[in-house]
């Protein structure tokens, strides 16, 4: 959590407390591109303990709970992994294609996409040929691969050998019948996934934000690799915008990447560490200034931070010559990183008079562009001057940013002997120490390869579905008959660019099966055994269980259910598409977001050459079931207690909201014990948990807010109200955890944690749409949900938000006088008033405040009147 401190209009202080998520001191920022489709517009969840369940049974199958959402005719196509970077593909017909009378273009019988949903955007160049002698196999080539590295643009432009790049998916989509007996077209294709095998492994990139704001890329070591390269991919035109400018998103699989050139993928920097943060290059990265030789204690200044961060970033291993295929891609553009105090008198060039004096906030431009007031704290220190006498002065920070400095007093300003007293660290007179605390990390690591290891054979036959040993074969030789074939030229195929003609000995092997193929092709093949693991997958079982599941597919109920039983090992054989490391990551980050009775998960890793989804847990199964028994029944106590069929879903949630307000209370003790664990979920990390889950909130009555938010999901589902965990951030880089809620049709978001007795702000995000998202400083992330559901779940304008149905909402000064003149006639002691108009300045509200108080003849207690600003609040309180 983050301490905020108040200054008072005349010398009085007030300190308000911000609480956010137990999502990291570090955060780890994980996008994901998935191939699911949301449900409805409106991003209807499903309960799935409804009328489905209590005819399971004790067991329950992968095929009963297919059933349970019509999804038994699920085409999903398991994904070809570590083929040849120079792959051709081959695909028979029964008909010479010269023979057809439909005119078919080769080019459009089959197309290689970025994005699962194979649209014309998202297609590649590639070369469709048939062979001259029969015109019934189509063979299908790269030109001009995607995202393609230096190593590989050279290879190309010296040995002319074609690849199909460094995607993190490639798709085919066979838009024709192969068993009709004319060219007929699919009323969808087939579309058969496939990975890109290279002779080293490839790094598992997390983007990091750390507590001050920095934001670095960390990996894994490579076995293998003596280096790392780091490239950027970004707008390259003259329109492009670089940091503290708009951040503008990059295209991605959903548009190839940006084949037309509109982006670059640049080679940014090498290193030999697993961590990577000096974006704007050689002693750069945070803009150190040397501010004062004269120190004994010599102390380098950051005047700035995330130089040049913007676009997105991969990360490649390096072993000499040889490169592997490129990491994950890390987005950067939904990130609001500090980026350098932007005000007309720079304070570290200013000297003050008096300590009142001192700026309590400064403005911080982003690297978005954006601005954010952030708070500033001093502590004291004795400087030197070029004669050796010592003069006071005082060291700052800006809260959640790196960014540091200092400033100079002005002794002849103030009685001889005033800083005689003061020590070392010492904070200004009037003010409260403003140093930050930490929150801990509460989301489980994703320990999965992003592409699979070399050993993983292209096709995992059932029978060796389970073991980890399996023999392999080379393509290399079929690679290269493949492309010597299809350089035959065809005059009616419309593709256009160069067909290889081999493959240079250094292409690795790709890990084909053994066993007799029938003449099949490597995609018939793949369609075939798909078949048969989805057969044996179906029968896969599961325990059933009490307690309420959340679900919007049979995916993700089988993960949900799966890891609400406790349930270490995991196969996902009957569902091809979670054997995609992205759509894996997409839907278990949003099961353990929004199933309040998962407990306890600390890791996961996807085996590829197993289907088998490995998680570990920090309680063993009894615990979780008795935790969880615990959660039900105490939850049902409260909701008996604080709910009746007589309110409204609007009069249900506040109970619940003022239930949490008024009998839970931020878990403190849980951050600081989770930091000495250096915020990783091992070693005594149970002792940490419940305070991350439910069972902080519903049973101890402590929690932070990954707790709160989850509690809140869960009792308004049991007051039938339909609820989202939302996951993001406040403030830019405060990983945070809050909640939507849907009422009459609209989704408004409520924020339990940042409540009167948490905060000290009364309210602070209650029934609000975008815009109270916006001017409060929330952000949300890509982990509570699926990808394409993100930003679905608030309504644009909020006609329930607290203060703006309570008449405590102010645009402009002139009715921030209105209110607070009505305020003080109520006669309050605390009065806390939402204002929004980012135009007026601290002294502009402090002076509206001295106006009113001096009209309500209530002059004399200004001095004593404590006084804050924060997230668009103004709050005074009258001592």
């Amino acid at each position: 959590m983050i301490r905020k401190t108040f200054t008072g209009i005349f010398a009085s202080t007030l300190a308000l407390t911000i609480l956010m998520t137990g999502c990291g001191k570090e955060n780890a920022y994980r996008p994901a591109n998935s191939r699911y489709e949301i449900s409805s517009q409106s991003g209807n969840s499903t309960v799935s303990n409804g009328g489905v369940v209590k005819n399971y049974g004790a067991a329950i199958s992968a095929a009963d709970i297919k059933k349970a959402y019509n999804d038994t005719e699920n085409d999903d196509i398991m994904p070809l992994y570590n083929v040849s970077p120079t792959e051709c593909f081959e695909f028979k017909f029964k008909k010479s294609w010269y023979e057809t009378e439909n005119n078919v273009s080769p080019s459009d019988i089959v197309t290689v996409h970025t994005d699962p949903a194979c649209t014309e955007q998202s297609k590649l160049y590639t070369s469709n040929l048939f062979d001259e002698e029969k015109a019934t196999t189509l063979t299908v080539s790269p030109i001009g691969g995607v995202l393609t590295t230096d190593i590989e643009e050279s290879n190309t432009i010296d040995n002319k050998v074609e690849v199909w790049g460094n995607a993190p998916m490639y798709y085919i989509a066979l838009w024709y019948d192969t068993e009709a007996e004319d060219y007929v077209k699919l009323d969808k294709p087939v579309v058969i996934p496939f990975t890109i095998k290279h002779e080293l492994g490839v790094p598992t990139v997390k983007g990091v934000v750390d507590a001050d704001g920095r934001f670095k890329l960390t990996w894994d070591a490579v076995e293998g690799a003596d280096s790392y390269n780091i490239y950027w991919y970004g707008h390259v035109s003259p329109e492009s915008h670089s940091t503290g400018e708009k951040n503008i998103p990059v295209p991605g699989a959903e548009s190839a990447f940006d084949v037309h050139s509109e982006c670059s993928l640049i080679k940014q920097s090498s290193t030999t560490e697993t961590e990577f943060d000096n974006f704007a290059g050689k002693d750069h990265g945070l803009a150190i200034h040397y501010h004062d030789e004269l120190d004994e204690d010599d102390v380098d200044y950051i005047l700035g931070q995330n130089f040049c961060v913007n676009g997105s970033y991969f990360v490649t291993a390096v072993f000499g010559d040889k490169e592997s295929s490129l990491s994950n891609i890390v987005n950067t553009d939904e990130l609001i990183l500090p980026y350098k105090v932007v005000e007309e008198v720079d304070p570290m060039f200013g000297r003050f008079e008096k300590e009142s004096d001192l700026p309590k906030t400064l403005r911080v431009l982003n690297i978005d562009g954006s601005e954010t007031v952030r708070n500033v704290s001093y502590k004291f220190h004795w400087g030197i001057t070029l004669l050796g006498t010592p003069y006071p002065k005082f060291r700052y920070s800006v809260e959640g940013t790196a960014i540091t400095g200092e400033v100079s007093m002005e002794i002849t300003a103030v009685p001889d002997n005033y800083y005689d007293d003061r020590q070392e660290g010492e904070a200004p007179r009037g003010f409260e120490d403003n140093s930050s605390d930490t929150s801990a990390k509460a989301d489980p690591d994703n320990k999965t390869e992003f592409n699979p290891d070399s050993s993983v054979p292209t096709i995992i036959e059932p029978e060796q579905g389970n073991e980890q040993e399996t023999s392999q074969e080379t393509s290399q030789e079929t690679s290269q008959e493949s492309n010597q074939e299809t350089g035959q030229e065809n005059s009616q195929d419309n593709s256009q660019g160069t067909v290889q003609e081999s493959v240079p000995e250094s292409e690795p092997e790709t890990a084909l099966d053994p066993g007799d193929s029938d003449g099949k092709t490597l995609t018939e093949r793949q369609i075939e055994n798909t078949e048969n693991h989805v057969e044996n997958g179906n029968n896969d079982t599961v325990e059933n269980t009490e307690f309420t599941i959340f679900a919007d597919s049979a995916e993700e109920e089988w993960l949900a259910r799966n890891l609400i039983a406790g349930n270490n090992e995991i196969s996902l054989e009957a569902f091809p598409s979670l054997q995609q490391y992205a759509n894996l990551a997409d839907a278990f980050q949003k099961v353990y977001y929004q199933n309040p009775y998962v407990l306890g998960v600390t890791t996961y890793k996807y085996d590829y050459g197993t289907l088998t989804l490995n998680v570990n847990y920090c309680y063993d199964k009894s615990e979780i079931v008795q935790k969880q028994s615990e959660i039900k029944n105490t939850a049902e106590k409260i909701i008996g207690e604080t709910v009746n069929n007589s309110m409204s879903d609007e009069e249900k949630c506040r109970a619940i909201y003022d239930y949490f307000n008024d009998n839970t209370t931020y878990d403190d003790a849980a951050v600081e014990a989770a930091e000495k664990n250096n915020f990783t979920k091992s070693g005594d990390w149970n002792e940490h948990e419940d305070a991350f889950n439910a069972y902080g909130i519903i049973v101890d009555k402590k929690g932070v807010c990954q707790s709160y938010a989850l509690s809140y999901k869960l009792l308004c589902t049991m007051s039938g109200i339909e609820s989202k965990v939302i996951t993001g951030f406040l403030d830019g880089n405060l990983p945070h955890a809050w909640n939507s809620v849907k009422l009459d049709g609209n989704w408004y978001q409520t924020d339990c944690t940042n409540n009167e007795t948490n905060c000290g702000i009364p309210f602070f995000l209650y029934e609000g749409g975008k815009n109270d998202l916006e001017m409060t400083g929330y952000t949300e992330d890509k982990l509570y949900d699926l990808d394409t559901a993100v930003g679905l779940y608030a309504v644009d304008d909020s006609d329930r938000e607290y203060y703006e149905v309570n008449g405590l909402y102010a645009d402009n000064i002139g009715t921030f006088k209105d209110i607070l003149g009505r305020c003080l006639d109520s006669a309050e002691n605390v009065t806390t008033i939402r204002f929004v108009d980012t135009t007026a300045t601290q002294d502009d509200i402090v002076k509206a405040v001295k106006e009113v108080y001096n009209m309500k003849g209530m002059e004399d207690k200004l001095n004593n009147l404590g006084f804050g600003i924060s997230n668009s609040f103004v709050i005074l309180i009258e001592k």
